[in-house]
């Protein structure tokens, strides 16, 4: 799924969508394994003016946490949020594969994964803002990146730099090289780890005119 969330004070989340994998081409319609995903800009340590007096960035936090876990997403990109340590009321219910600083002044690129999954961390090049990790789900495995490209009109040129170092990982997570990007001890992919699907979440800031087809 590719989506942009929005831009300004972000208290609720882009959406949770629930879609299929499978695990090969071939796949009965009874081999169909539903998948929820979510992807939230949470914008920091910023508290709505909507927000009741009294209301502070632990309390923002803590609604945040609250909602996602009732949610119960199996795949979690958060993006801005105030550190890169994972969010403690997330803890009990999801496994943090990592994180990443954004641009300057915009935080930290979170990706998650519900607990039960077992996911492999993808290695991107420095000062990209983007975690990327294959998980597991049936008998395929998903490519899955949390991304927080450049923002604003001026940062066109460094988005598509951002993008193209993406699109190089999928390329090689998806193809015969896979092993080279796996981190650690996690490099060996096992027979038939090829990725069957690739879902991209989080801020794009993408304007319409740098689409193509």
């Amino acid at each position: 799924m590719l989506s942009e969330a929005p831009a300004s004070d972000a208290v609720a989340p882009l959406g949770a969508v629930e879609g299929d994998v499978r695990s090969s081409a071939t796949a009965r319609a009874d081999q169909f394994q539903p998948l929820v995903v979510l992807t939230w800009n949470i914008c920091g340590n910023a508290v709505s003016a909507g927000a009741p007096e009294g209301f502070s960035a632990e309390d923002k936090l803590a609604l945040v946490c609250q909602s996602i876990i009732s949610w119960r997403p199996e795949l979690l990109a958060l993006q801005e949020c105030p550190s890169e340590k994972a969010l403690g009321g997330l803890a009990r219910a999801f496994t943090f594969l990592g994180a990443v600083p954004a641009q300057r002044g915009q935080g930290y690129v979170h990706l998650y994964v519900k607990k039960g999954y077992h996911a492999k961390r993808v290695r991107v090049r420095g000062g990209v803002p983007a975690v990327v990790a294959t998980v597991a789900v049936g008998g395929a495995r998903v490519l899955v990146g949390a991304l927080h490209l450049a923002p604003h009109k001026e940062g066109a040129a460094q988005r598509l730099e951002q993008m193209r170092e993406v699109v190089t990982v999928v390329e090689r997570a998806c193809g015969s090289d896979s092993r080279a990007v796996m981190e650690g001890d996690e490099a060996e992919a096992g027979p038939g780890e090829v990725c069957w699907s690739v879902m991209l979440m989080g801020d794009m800031n993408v304007r319409a005119e740098e689409m193509e087809d």
